[in-house]
Parts: structure tokens; C-alpha cells; sequence
């Protein structure tokens, strides 16, 4: 996977194919995704791009009326999901994912 995207959009588009990314669009992340699937691969694209995704957290929140991130991220991911997170890669796994699925739909549009 190329290295040198300066955000997270930029790096979709240079590391995943047009289809690969309808199909994420389309079936969701839970498919597992070559390259996106470990944690460790994950983490590292989370620290990576971790003011993007935490500058879209606060976004959101402010956009649908919560007081933080935090507020709304226990407010609107899935509650089975959460109660899984035990480690700091779990909960950056979740924010990435987050922001990948924001990111689509923003080149949906």
C-alpha cells in the first residue's frame, strides 16, 4: 500500500481499487478488507490520520448536538460493538472505520 497520501480520502482512492471501494460502500467493512482487516494494520492508518479522523469526530458531534466525541460515540455506534473494546486498537479500529465509512459517503456525493 502506497504511503504518501496526505489524507485519509487521498489514500483510499490510491490504495483501493473503484470496486473495492462500491463494495465497501455497498456491503459495509465487516467484509474484511485485505491490508484493513488486523488491528495492527488498522492502528497504524488510525496514528496516521488521527487529527483528520478526531477533527471529524468533533464535527459530527457538534453537527447533532453533542456536548464531544465521546458523548456521541456512546450515543450512536453499536452498543454490542463498544462493550467489546478492550484495548486502545480495538477503540482506534472503531474510529477509523468511522471515518472511512464518513469518507464514502462524502465521495458518494
Amino acid at each position: 500500500m502506497q504511503d504518501n497520501s496526505t489524507n485519509l480520502e487521498t489514500w483510499m482512492t490510491e490504495n483501493l481499487t473503484q470496486q473495492q471501494l462500491k463494495d465497501m460502500a455497498t456491503f459495509g467493512i465487516d467484509a474484511g478488507w485485505a491490508g484493513l482487516a488486523q488491528y495492527s494494520d488498522l492502528s497504524k492508518l488510525y496514528h496516521r490520520f488521527q487529527n483528520e479522523i478526531w477533527d471529524a469526530l468533533v464535527e459530527d458531534a457538534e453537527a447533532l448536538g453533542y456536548a464531544n466525541p465521546l458523548a456521541m460515540i456512546t450515543a450512536t455506534f453499536d452498543k454490542a460493538i463498544l462493550n467489546e473494546i478492550r484495548t486502545a486498537e480495538q477503540f482506534q479500529s472503531q474510529l477509523f472505520w468511522y471515518v472511512v465509512k464518513r469518507t464514502l459517503r462524502k465521495m458518494a456525493n
